[in-house]
Parts: C-alpha cells; structure tokens; sequence
C-alpha cells in the first residue's frame, strides 16, 4: 500500500485484510461494490480502508473524502483486537458482543465482515 498511518493495535487486522483481497476468494469480496470503511479503535485515530473498482487501498483519514452513502464507520473496542488477530473472536462474534460496532449508511458492513473473516480463516492477520 502506500504510506498511510494504521495504529499499532489495528495494524494486524488491516495488514490482514490487504493480504486477503490478494487471493481469489478476497478480490470477489472488494469487488462486490464500492465503500469506504473508517476503521478505528476506541479513542485512536483511523484508517480508511477504501474499496473502488474492485481494488483495495488505504487512506489517512485526514486525507480521505468517504463516499456520501457508500461508507461505514468500524469501532473496535481495543480488547477485542487481540482476541480477533489470535482466533478465539470471530469479527460476527465481536459484533454481537460490542467488540466491534458498525455504523452504516447503506451496504450494512458485510463486504468489510467477510474480508476480515477470510483473512482470520487464512491465518492472515498475525503478518
């Protein structure tokens, strides 16, 4: 990607999730529609991980205009991070449990779910 600041903590999901729109399965998932993801943990600042035309990109947040309709809001609660790059916390288990909120304008989340959830099933996240 380029050299767009991601937080230490999230680092390992978003690294993860780049690797994993490489493989087949994952370059089906970001070309599924366009969005943009603001993804942050609880009192950090965040990364706009960007899907356009089939690609994946990182954008500062400072630096990024998210799409009007087409853009969620990703807050995962610090603790559940760990739990999420280790295994024991699927991103759907974090969701219904508060480690992960989503606030959504039009898709509902489900391309940024699925993305996240192949690259933990690869074993992705940990780099």
């Amino acid at each position: 990607m380029s050299s767009v600041t991601v937080s230490d903590r999230l680092a390992p999901l978003v690294g993860g999730m780049v690797r994993a729109a490489e493989t087949d399965i994952g370059r089906g998932i970001v070309a599924g529609h366009d969005e943009d993801y603001e993804v942050s943990a609880a009192g950090e600042t965040g990364t706009i991980v960007r899907m356009r035309e089939g690609k994946l990109s990182l954008v500062d947040v400072s630096e990024g205009q998210p799409g009007f309709c087409a853009y969620t809001r990703v807050i995962f609660d610090p603790s559940a991070v760990p739990q999420i790059v280790e295994g024991t916390l699927t991103p759907a288990e974090a969701a219904d449990n508060g480690g992960m909120l989503m606030r959504s304008r039009l898709y509902g989340g489900g391309q940024f779910m699925g993305l996240l959830r192949l690259a933990q099933k690869l074993d992705l996240l940990q780099g």
